[in-house]
């Protein structure tokens, strides 16, 4: 069952339990795909109350706070008691080269350690990808890689594998390589009942291409090496794939590491290099405020306005919020305030541990959008 009111026309191999299924209109829907067994029989259901896909609950979708959490060790139960819904792993799992390490060679054992335990706190995450694979910037790519001062390094960890960025950084060289692996990792957390992780029960319907990808070199964080061209070529072909096996799924073009002169350098070359080409390949606009910039509104007003100064219009979030240590609860409750009266829809505070004034602070704003442990 696809969710889509209309009819198909199936074949059922009862010998191999495989289904080749059709549109009315000769588009495969699905082919030579097992799903039964030997011996096993369809049996007609009536489908019109019915939906095969997994969605995120109502509960956790109308939340409007979440956390970047760094951990599984304590971040993730802080930010749950707290009244959080969602979080955004940092810098997470989803790496190209710790997943499809060898081309054609998949390992999600990690992927599905976090997702496991995202969903264990009834928790939805926003999955960042990074599309690095060292097999694949071989291939075309020059001087790519950072250095160990930056941010993320690579390192292994005994538990949790291979974590930070892979070091080389610049965008694929192989885009059908790229497009590959993450149709393999979208399919396998849609809950669409088919190659989904064992046991998945909240599945990853937000994804974001590259947190931050404006930082020069001379910056910690140096999550990407290329121009504004170079990442509306990525992000398009990451658009494209992603949306090809789960078209409800939301793509967020990575978050704007603030509103100084080189994310407005980088941004409006992002925006402008979208009008040449004619794609808007993202569905969620995303800035941060990190302790710098207009904390009024976390420095939603200026970006909206690069953005829609080139005819683009869409939902806000702010992926990445941290107050400096003089903030206090009235001061980050009327910064949210300000930015949810410019349109921004979710927000994500990346101080969970360092702030005492954090706790208490935040579980006002969570109640105060529709953040309720149901």
């Amino acid at each position: 069952y696809d969710g889509i009111d209309g009819d198909d026309l199936a074949v059922y191999d009862l010998k191999n339990g495989k289904w080749y299924i059709q549109s009315l209109s000769g588009t495969n829907i699905l082919w030579n795909r097992a799903w039964g067994g030997k011996g096993m029989a369809p049996v007609s259901v009536d489908h019109t109350s019915f939906s095969a896909y997994l969605e995120i609950p109502p509960s956790i979708e109308r939340c409007c706070v979440g956390f970047l959490v760094s951990n599984l060790e304590g971040d993730l139960s802080r930010a749950a008691g707290i009244g959080a819904k969602f979080v955004i792993p940092l810098p997470g799992p989803f790496s190209w080269q710790w997943i499809e390490p060898q081309k054609g060679a998949f390992n999600f054992q990690y992927a599905d350690i976090w997702v496991r335990a995202v969903q264990k706190e009834n928790m939805a995450m926003m999955a960042t990808i990074y599309p690095y694979a060292d097999w694949d910037q071989r291939k075309c790519k020059g001087s790519c890689r950072v250095t160990r001062k930056h941010a993320f390094y690579p390192a292994y960890d005994a538990q949790l594998g291979w974590t930070g960025i892979p070091a080389s950084r610049c965008s694929p060289c192989i885009t059908e390589d790229y497009q590959a692996f993450v149709k393999k990792l979208v399919d396998r957390y849609n809950g669409d009942g088919i190659d989904d992780m064992p046991g998945l029960v909240i599945p990853i319907k937000y994804y974001q291409y590259i947190d931050e990808p404006e930082n020069t070199a001379d910056m910690e964080d140096k999550f990407f090496v290329g121009s504004s061209d170079d990442y509306v070529e990525g992000l398009s072909a990451n658009y494209e794939a992603i949306k090809s096996v789960c078209p409800d799924c939301m793509v967020s073009h990575g978050g704007a590491a603030g509103i100084m002169q080189v994310s407005k350098d980088f941004w409006v070359g992002v925006f402008r290099a979208m009008n040449d080409r004619k794609v808007q390949p993202f569905d969620i606009a995303n800035v941060h405020y990190i302790n710098s910039g207009f904390v009024e509104n976390l420095n939603v007003l200026k970006f909206a306005g690069w953005m829609r100064g080139f005819g683009i219009d869409k939902p806000i979030w702010v992926g990445s919020a941290e107050f400096d240590a003089a903030a206090d609860k009235a001061g980050i409750i009327a910064a949210v305030s300000g930015a949810r009266s410019k349109g921004a829809a979710k927000f994500f505070f990346s101080n969970l541990i360092k702030s005492p004034y954090a706790p208490e602070a935040f579980r006002a704003v969570a109640g105060a959008c529709g953040c309720k442990n149901e």
